[in-house]
C-alpha cells in the first residue's frame, strides 16, 4: 500500500478526467517535481501544492518546493531549518507544520518547525516531548495531534 504521501502526490499531479465515473477515465501528467524524492511532507494552501523536506534515496533534504496548478509550474521556497523525512505534517490557517522525523545523520527529531506560504518564511515552534520517526498527525478544531511513529525503542 503507497504512504499517504505518495498516493497524494499521484493524485495531485496527475489530473484525472472522466465522463462517466465507470469509464472513459483518462490521466494526464503534469509538471515534474524539480527534485525526485521520498518520505516527503505534501500540503495545499491557496490553492498551491508544496512538497517539504524527504529523501532522494542518497541524502535528507530541507527543500521546499512550490507548484502552481493553474500555471503547472514549479518554484522553489525557503529551505526547512532543519533537514529532515519520515515527518508528520500538517496544513492549519494557512500555515504548515513539520514534525518530527529523522535528520541528515539519522537522529530522530522532536523539532516542529511553521511554514507560512504568505510570507516564505519557517519559524521553530515548541518541540514535542519525544522525538520520533513516522508519526501521524491529524488536525481537529484547529489543533494538531501527533500519534504513533517510532523512538528507537522496541
Amino acid at each position: 500500500m503507497p504512504s499517504p504521501s505518495r498516493a497524494l502526490l499521484a493524485i495531485l499531479f496527475l489530473v484525472c478526467t472522466s465522463r462517466t465515473m465507470a469509464t472513459d477515465i483518462t490521466w494526464v501528467a503534469k509538471g515534474k517535481m524539480p527534485t525526485a524524492r521520498v518520505w516527503l511532507g505534501v500540503g495545499v494552501v491557496n490553492g498551491k501544492v508544496y512538497a517539504v523536506g524527504g529523501s532522494d534515496r542518497h541524502r535528507v533534504l530541507a527543500i521546499v518546493s512550490e507548484y502552481d496548478p493553474a500555471s503547472n509550474t514549479w518554484t522553489t521556497k525557503t529551505d526547512m531549518p532543519t533537514a529532515r523525512r519520515e515527518f508528520a505534517f500538517s496544513v492549519v490557517n494557512g500555515k504548515m507544520y513539520a514534525i518530527g522525523g529523522v535528520s541528515s545523520d539519522s537522529v530522530m527529531l522532536p523539532t516542529v518547525d511553521e511554514y507560512d506560504p504568505a510570507n516564505d518564511t519557517w519559524t521553530a515552534k515548541a518541540s514535542m516531548p519525544t522525538p520520533r520517526a513516522g508519526p501521524a498527525a491529524g488536525v481537529v478544531n484547529g489543533k494538531v495531534y501527533v500519534m504513533g511513529g517510532f523512538n528507537g525503542e522496541f
